[in-house]
């Protein structure tokens, strides 16, 4: 982590692991980082592998980081082009590099200076939404259905990927709009889900336990207003380990 934070020309300090914690809860309460706690558990710790290790054992050492970016550099098919933040001073001097070997770099970032300058990047809930300008040019409003700074900065890197291979700009903002149940298939399972569950929800076994309906609204039981619903609803979720069984039998 050190090694990296140098080669991106940016300072490392070692921090007390308490101090972590504290100082992380109220950087996320004041809204300042948008790390998810396991992030900040991981950064708790420094070194993951002893790489020495490698190198006395099997007589393997890894290469220094700027070896790995000139090594990617020349991957990079002349006819292609490379994306690269102009936000992050490792990524810039990696394009850099690119540059002086005659690749064409396209940049995108909050810097003045990227080629796709995301303005107004705002976070709230559980959405992003910012202003993508391409070269002086404004493109319609990006409205992502997941928060983080760093996902609104990875969807730039994949609209301007996606432009440059020269797909309808439009359609792009489109589709980063609904980056959740792109696939019809998926959309359907999940609305035939919804009607099955609002089936038995009104069932009278529970019908006494339920309550009113409030979410898909009263009324909303068409195609069109499920579909909508789940796509303003439905998030992804993960396991950080493991499943848990439930139950005590042997199907569990």
């Amino acid at each position: 982590m050190a090694t990296g934070a140098g080669s991106a020309g940016r300072p490392a300090l070692p921090v007390p692991s308490p101090a972590v914690s504290l100082v992380a809860r109220a950087f996320r309460g004041a809204g300042l980082v948008d790390f998810s706690p396991e992030q900040m558990r991981y950064l708790e710790h420094g070194r993951v592998a002893d790489v020495s290790r490698l190198q006395t054992e099997f007589g393997w050492a890894p290469r220094p980081t700027a070896q790995a970016f000139d090594d990617f550099v020349a991957t990079v098919d002349p006819a292609g082009f490379l994306v690269a933040c102009a936000d992050d001073p490792g990524a810039r001097a990696l394009a850099q590099l690119a540059r002086d070997k005659g690749i064409d770099v396209r940049t995108y970032g909050t810097a003045a200076d990227a080629d796709l300058r995301l303005d107004q990047v705002t976070v709230s809930g559980t959405t992003s939404r910012y202003q993508p300008v391409l070269r002086g040019r404004r493109l319609p409003p990006v409205t992502l259905a997941v928060p983080g700074r760093h996902l609104a900065l990875n969807s730039g890197a994949a609209l301007l990927t996606a432009i440059g291979l020269g797909l309808p700009e439009a359609l792009l903002v489109e589709g980063l709009g609904g980056f959740y149940l792109v696939e019809a298939p998926d959309l359907d399972v999940l609305v035939e889900g919804m009607r099955l569950t609002l089936d038995i929800a009104s069932r009278t076994p529970l019908r006494r336990h339920s309550g009113d309906r409030w979410l898909p609204a009263p009324g909303a039981d068409d195609d069109a207003a499920l579909r909508a619903h789940v796509r303003s609803r439905a998030e992804t979720i993960y396991h950080p380990t493991s499943t848990a069984a439930m139950g005590a039998d042997e199907s569990s």
